[in-house]
């Protein structure tokens, strides 16, 4: 059973689409350069999520990608994800199951290219996602250059996704929903110890985007099926710089402006500190604070039948705060072969002005992972 508010904790926590923390460091002068590794990597990761509105996620992830040609010209990569959910929500508890709660199984099954030609590099991947009640294919399209004997990168990206939505122990439910997005990102070097980024991103969704489970009330008493508008329109903008404070001391800024047709308005501001305590141990904290406004048409309870009504809390006014943490560890075992442990931690706080069922709600996601290159 797919819901927004799963979905959206989760795009929350990793910080949407392109905001996220500095990570590694600048070698150091007096460590020796390492042999090359022969282009594979290999990536477990097992991630854990739970929160005060009874839901828990497990998602183990495996990766492994390899280069092709004398300087890695190609590169060819494949994941599986699979997301084991049990959750009991107020939307499934009050609209969507007698029983209170719902577990099932989402997979994810991913594949991508890129190909470097001179100071250029052409990507793309596809991904198929499918869980008992919604079905996805998308589609990736990227292209990058250098510029300006490499302190500039260009990159544009567009990507397209085909939905299948359905509803439970309804055969004769069957909804479609589209996606187009593209972003346009533009990389600059400003110093030796200071990186900037601007990007624009804008997508467009036709098709059905309402819960098929999710009920409106109103004011009389009268639960009625939630109906969102088939269109949407979304927009941001996203500013980040990244420095080197010191030989061990990295920073991270991001600032992302989003709004769409459906009146939101959100700000996210990320601040990230990455410290290198030796070579093969450092340590990133980082602390995201989002502020969003409401749709024009979300109210927790209407005053009578219209035409778009939702009970969806996370396109109502709220606030969040995620503060986390993540230890990563690369121990030395030889000059061809890397290999790296991470374990990370995050929580956050969202406090929504206009839900009275769960006025806020805690989340916790764990992660621990192993990334081998050989």
């Amino acid at each position: 059973m797919r819901t927004l508010d799963k979905y959206g904790a989760l795009a929350l926590l990793g910080g949407a689409l392109l905001l996220g923390s500095v990570s590694g460091g600048a070698a150091r002068a007096d460590e020796p350069a390492p042999d090359k590794p022969a282009g594979v990597q290999a990536v477990v990761r097992v991630n854990g999520y739970t929160d005060n509105d009874h839901n828990e996620i497990i998602t183990p992830l495996t990766a492994v990608s390899g280069q092709l040609g004398d300087e890695g010209q190609v590169t060819l990569g494949a994941s599986v994800t699979y997301d084991i959910m049990t959750c009991a929500s107020v939307d499934v508890v009050s609209a969507a199951t007698p029983h209170g709660y719902f577990s099932e199984i989402r997979q994810e099954y991913q594949a991508n290219t890129a190909v470097k030609l001179g100071l250029w590099t052409i990507s793309g991947g596809g991904t198929y996602s499918k869980e008992n009640d919604y079905s996805s294919i998308s589609g990736s399209l990227g292209i990058s250059t250098e510029l300006f004997q490499r302190n500039t990168t260009l990159s544009l990206g567009y990507g397209f996704t085909g939905s299948s939505v359905g509803r439970a122990n309804d055969p004769g439910f069957d909804r479609s929903l589209d996606s187009h997005t593209i972003s346009a990102t533009v990389t600059q070097v400003l110093s030796k110890s200071l990186v900037g980024q601007l990007t624009y991103f804008v997508g467009v969704f036709d098709g059905f985007q309402s819960s098929p489970y999710r009920l409106a009330r109103v004011a009389t008493g009268v639960a009625m099926p939630e109906n969102v508008p088939n269109h949407r329109l979304r927009q941001s903008v996203v500013a980040r710089i990244n420095a080197a404070l010191a030989a061990e001391h990295f920073l991270s800024l991001a600032y992302r402006l989003y709004g769409d047709d459906w009146g939101l308005l959100s700000h996210t501001a990320e601040l990230g500190w990455t410290y290198e305590i030796s070579r093969a141990v450092s340590f990133n904290l980082r602390d995201r604070v989002y502020l969003q406004g409401s749709t024009d048409f979300y109210s927790y309870i209407y005053d009578q039948p219209r035409t778009y009504m939702t009970n969806d809390r996370e396109l109502g006014a709220f606030l969040g705060n995620t503060v986390g943490a993540k230890l990563s560890w690369a121990p030395d075992i030889g000059r061809t072969t890397k290999l790296a442990l991470d374990l990370k931690f995050d929580f956050t706080y969202q406090r929504f002005d206009d839900f009275a069922a769960l006025p806020t709600r805690l989340l916790y996601m764990g992660e621990i992972g192993a990334t081998l290159d050989f």
